[in-house]
């Protein structure tokens, strides 16, 4: 069987796949018979690349991992292949999950929630030439009507995957990034945050067995290893959403990590799950830096919109235990919530004030399909047909009590505004990377693609 897997990734994050990487290693497992070939966008953005390619390789089946950014781009994306191939289409990723009535539109196929059983068996019975409209997971358009299967139980056994890196070109990852690789440790997460996919997972899959699953420390620490022999690594950083929250776990990971790796790390963490002890064994474990959602400095907005329900106190306190151990900070935050006013955009340059993160990202709220937070802004008719490419370009609301400009206004200058009365140096530098972020925005078809990528690697790390 010929696949094609497609990585659209339209905001040219340098970060594989993770979904994709997995896919094709779980058909790596389960049999050798396959001939799988992928194109990536992040690297090359002439689509006519991809035609060529899929032309010449006249694959099977296309699957394409679909982020509600990159949907608008999918779709134009899909109506030119479907007139030089006759392979079939299957998307999924986060896109699909959440809004799966939109997706069925454009495929032929899509998955919902995880994917390696589901394209493995898809994969299967297509090569056996059997029936596959009876596959969990899988919405199949079949004729003029579309099969919506159930969902499968949620795969318990993480340390029996493979993650196969190389299935991307996976050396440009890791210079582009200095040498530092991503390491999931586990799935799901146990919070309801009503902006968050998490929340549709965690309603969809109830009964499907454990949400939060965790990989065991000992195979974690191989795989590092391996990774660490093959690309002379210099650091990891674990995207897991909520690395801190088995306290037990972690301190059996960092006590194995310290004594085999020693490599430094960085990983996300929830507020809730950080004391003293927690802080401690990371840093022993060389965690250099710690990122830590604040969100908003507004209890109100952070309850009753968010559905967040860490304190003001437990916030300050996690970012000082930081500052107590030298672990760096990043706070990530949000402007443009539904309800938000100015004052409650204050709050929450102010709380970032006591904390003093050592890096700030603010990121300017966008719906996304099928999340709670969604649902209430159609429904009050928030919502415009605007589309942005980036969370920091512009608000996609109208609110009646805040204009788009305001919005962004506060996005801009919140780094400055935050350091200005703690160190004017870093003030200006962060004002000034937001200036060049703008810039590059504005005259960005115009600009060399790597002269985009030097540009977009510094508004990042704003």
């Amino acid at each position: 069987m010929k696949i094609l897997f497609i990585y659209p990734n339209r905001g040219h994050q340098e970060a594989l796949s993770t979904g994709l990487s997995y896919i094709s290693g779980w058909l790596k497992q389960n049999s050798n018979n396959h001939n799988i070939k992928l194109f990536d966008f992040t690297w090359n953005e002439n689509i006519y690349d991809c035609y060529k390619l899929i032309k010449q390789f006249q694959p099977n089946i296309i699957g394409i991992t679909l982020s509600s950014m990159d949907f608008e781009f999918c779709k134009k994306l899909i109506f030119d292949i479907r007139k030089i191939s006759k392979s079939k289409i299957v998307l999924g990723g986060i896109h699909p999950t959440v809004a799966p009535e939109e997706s069925i539109a454009f495929a032929d196929i899509i998955c919902i929630g995880e994917g390696e059983g589901a394209f493995g068996e898809l994969v299967d019975k297509l090569e056996k030439n059997e029936d596959i409209t009876d596959i969990k997971n899988l919405w199949i358009k079949n004729r003029d009507k579309v099969v919506k299967n159930e969902l499968r139980d949620l795969i318990q056994d993480l340390d029996s995957l493979y993650c196969d890196r190389n299935l991307f070109d996976i050396w440009k990852y890791v210079k582009a990034r200095n040498y530092t690789m991503d390491v999931y440790a586990g799935r799901g997460c146990p919070y309801n945050c009503f902006y968050c996919i998490n929340y549709i997972l965690n309603k969809a899959y109830n009964g499907k067995g454990k949400i939060i699953r965790l990989r065991s420390p000992e195979n974690i620490i191989n795989e590092i290893k391996d990774l660490k022999k093959k690309f002379s690594l210099k650091q990891i950083t674990f995207p897991d959403d909520t690395f801190t929250y088995n306290k037990k776990w972690l301190i059996e990971f960092c006590n194995l990590y310290k004594k085999e790796i020693k490599l430094p790390f960085v990983c996300n963490a929830r507020v809730e799950n950080l004391d003293e002890e927690v802080i401690k064994n990371l840093k022993q474990a060389n965690c250099y830096a710690l990122k830590i959602g604040i969100e908003s400095g507004s209890t109100k907005i952070r309850k009753e919109i968010l559905n967040r329900f860490m304190s003001n106190a437990q916030i300050i306190n996690a970012f000082q235990l930081c500052k107590k151990y030298n672990i760096k900070t990043l706070s990530f935050n949000m402007v443009g919530i539904p309800t938000e006013t100015k004052r409650d955009m204050l709050k929450t340059i102010q709380i970032n004030r006591y904390c003093q993160p050592t890096e700030i990202s603010v990121t300017i709220w966008i719906p996304f399909p099928g999340t709670h937070l969604f649902n209430e802004v159609l429904e009050k008719g928030w919502l415009t047909d605007k589309k942005v490419s980036d969370y920091k370009l512009g608000s996609i609301m109208q609110y009646d009590y805040i204009t788009s400009e305001e919005i962004k206004k506060v996005r801009d200058y919140f780094s400055f505004n935050v350091f200005v009365k703690i160190n004017i140096l870093k003030a200006v530098r962060t004002l000034m990377q937001e200036r060049l972020f703008n810039f590059y925005n504005n005259y960005r078809s115009k600009i060399p693609l790597f002269i985009r990528k030097i540009v977009q690697s510094i508004s990042n790390k704003v």
